[in-house]
């Protein structure tokens, strides 16, 4: 079953989300990231980054010797993707490259917005071909824990209706729809390590990262409609006696998972 389709990012929130680059996905981060599934593809191959945004994943895998191409459907997304990189717009259903073309393909926080995102697993399948590796992050990645970690529960359940898009992939079995859709092409899933990146965050610092809407998450809402929520947000936190501005460890998680054809497949 297809869900909503997400509206690809317009240049306000293309700015934003560079504007949060630190927060939301610490350089740190994406390097350990990056030095994850450099070692997963074949190096002398191809890879494809399928929403890649503005490319910051592909650019650290570059600097791995990797030979990337950056894909994306929203143009001020790819307007900020490094000048060295390639980079082409084009929509996850509907990739420009010929089957087997690549030996490896990036799927980062993106299949759970993806209307038709069967046929966006198909289009990676196919990219890759039998010999190719498909590389899906796990689950969101998470930046808060503890107690904390209801900030984003309370500002999601004070959006507006309409605000919220999705599809089953979205869902708590999310990661099981997917790689069911996977084993239907063949191809067996194995969890890579987990990386995971300490970092310090205070509350108003969430709150104000999401009031500035880069999760992909959510839908079209207005400044207004998320200035009110994120009011509502810090009272509760407030409430619960959490401190705004009292710092707090906490780390950034991110999970992949390989996806290979099973021998004998077609």
């Amino acid at each position: 079953m297809a869900g909503p389709a997400h509206p690809p990012a317009d240049a306000a929130t293309a700015a934003t989300w560079e504007a949060l680059r630190e927060q939301t996905a610490p350089a740190a981060f994406t390097e350990a990231v990056a030095d994850l599934l450099v070692a997963a593809r074949d190096p002398s191959r191809l890879v494809v980054d399928v929403g890649t945004g503005s490319a910051h994943l592909a650019a650290a895998l570059a600097r791995r010797d990797a030979v990337v191409v950056a894909t994306d459907l929203s143009l001020p997304m790819l307007e900020r993707v490094p000048p060295h990189l390639r980079r082409v717009a084009a929509d996850a259903v509907r990739l420009p490259f010929r089957d087997a073309a690549a030996g490896a393909a990036l799927a980062a926080h993106v299949l759970h917005v993806v209307a038709n995102w069967r046929r966006a697993v198909a289009e990676l399948d196919r990219v890759v071909g039998p010999a190719g590796v498909v590389l899906v992050q796990a689950g969101p990645s998470s930046g808060v824990l503890g107690r904390h970690a209801r900030l984003r529960e309370v500002f999601r359940n004070n959006l507006p209706p309409g605000a919220l898009v999705g599809n089953e992939v979205a869902g708590p079995d999310g990661e099981a729809v997917v790689a069911r859709a996977f084993a239907e092409l063949g191809r067996d899933g194995h969890d890579l390590p987990v990386v995971e990146v300490p970092r310090r965050e205070t509350a108003r610092g969430i709150i104000r990262w999401m009031q500035g809407n880069p999760w992909t998450w959510p839908g079209p809402s207005s400044d207004a409609d998320r200035a009110a929520v994120a009011a509502a947000t810090s009272a509760w936190a407030v409430s619960e006696g959490i401190d705004l501005d009292e710092p707090f460890e906490t780390k950034a998680v991110n999970r992949w998972r390989a996806f290979t054809r099973s021998p004998g497949s077609r």
